[in-house]
């Protein structure tokens, strides 16, 4: 909680317009919660955006003249654009207490609540950066930082993986553990041939297993995929030992971390037909997804992805584990359990590609 409560202390956000706003509700025994999600937009602020969480509201906590709490609640989230004109925060016997004013077409609402938990944290972009960071400096810096643990008494152990056509690949781990955190971890990987290192590379991911099978591309090549980090993914041509590793900037974080949250691949579906891939994976903590993509060049991929999930019908209250089942003549079949047991569903070919192509107009204007 500190770093949210020092974030909120050290900066202003009167005169701030709200970008967007959404309210949430549970239950908890007999009483409804409500949660307050504001995004926001800073005035001459290091960071540009900024978020405001508020939840484990009470209505009995909750004031708002003229207006009754559930009410005001509803109309929240239909008044994006408002501007905060007053805010103060008070932290008392582990419950805040808040107090905010906002301006929306030239009328002043003042509302005041309690809440369990409250956080503030700025952002420096929204949404997901496709910016590869792989070589960067900061990239660089950040890797170097951690290659201490390149020490033969941090080492905890070889595998080695069969590949086909009589292809290895080896792995060396090392990792500096104390009783509190893993401090830094990395492998050794040489790619080889007969027995012999024909390429080699360091990864600082120890959460991916290696892969087993090679891509037959529609080229004529083979390519081989590995993980550099927990994020993104590369691919080694097995023909020509020519390689590209990609590391999206993924989403603003407040870590120092060259790279935030993306999606973490941990399988790769190609289809030689239409130069189509399927990764399943997952956002960290989140429920398995399956993302959609063009590979039809490995070593210069476009990095932008579609959600297998987003033509899911909701019927379900929270979006089921979604697994890839197959690649068909028509489309990509996924399969997920529901409480009748496994189901499976497929994707049309021209339904992706209509999705990628809208998504590619969008990035575009």
């Amino acid at each position: 909680m500190d770093k949210y409560w020092d974030f909120y202390r050290k900066n202003d956000f009167i005169n701030t317009r709200i970008t967007s706003i959404g309210v949430g509700d549970w239950g908890e025994g007999n009483d409804k919660l409500y949660s307050i999600r504001i995004h926001g937009d800073f005035v001459n602020n290091t960071y540009r955006h900024y978020d405001l969480v508020f939840s484990g509201i009470r209505i009995k906590n909750f004031r708002c003249k003229g207006d009754y709490p559930e009410t005001f609640l509803n109309k929240l989230e239909m008044m994006n654009g408002t501007v905060i004109t007053g805010l103060s925060v008070d932290n008392k016997l582990k419950k805040f207490y808040v107090k905010l004013e906002l301006a929306a077409e030239k009328r002043i609402f003042n509302i005041s609540f309690q809440c369990e938990t409250f956080w503030a944290y700025g952002v420096h972009y929204r949404g997901m950066d496709y910016t590869n960071v792989y070589g960067t400096p900061e990239y660089l810096k950040w890797a170097e930082d951690r290659s201490y643990v390149f020490d033969e008494k941090y080492f905890f152990g070889e595998n080695v993986t069969e590949l086909p056509d009589g292809y290895s690949l080896s792995v060396r781990n090392y990792l500096h553990r104390t009783e509190r955190a893993d401090l830094s971890y990395g492998s050794k990987c040489e790619f080889r041939k007969d027995g012999n290192c024909i390429y080699s590379y360091t990864t600082y991911d120890h959460h991916h297993h290696s892969y087993k099978d090679f891509i037959c591309h529609s080229n004529g090549h083979r390519y081989y995929p590995f993980h550099i980090d927990l994020y993104g993914i590369s691919f080694i041509d097995v023909d020509t030992l020519d390689v590209f590793n990609y590391i999206p900037r993924g989403y603003d974080n407040d870590y120092g971390l060259p790279a935030g949250e993306s999606f973490i691949v941990v399988s790769v579906n190609y289809n030689k037909e239409t130069d189509l891939i399927a990764y399943e994976g997952c956002y960290w903590a989140g429920p398995y997804d399956v993302m959609v993509g063009k590979l039809d060049d490995p070593l210069n991929f476009d990095p932008h992805l579609i959600s297998v999930s987003e033509y899911f019908d909701r019927k379900h209250e929270e979006l089921p584990e979604i697994d890839f089942a197959s690649w068909d003549e028509d489309g990509l079949t996924v399969k997920y359990e529901t409480d009748d047991g496994v189901e499976e569903k497929t994707v049309a070919f021209d339904v992706l590609k209509k999705e990628m192509g809208k998504q590619n107009k969008q990035r575009l204007d």
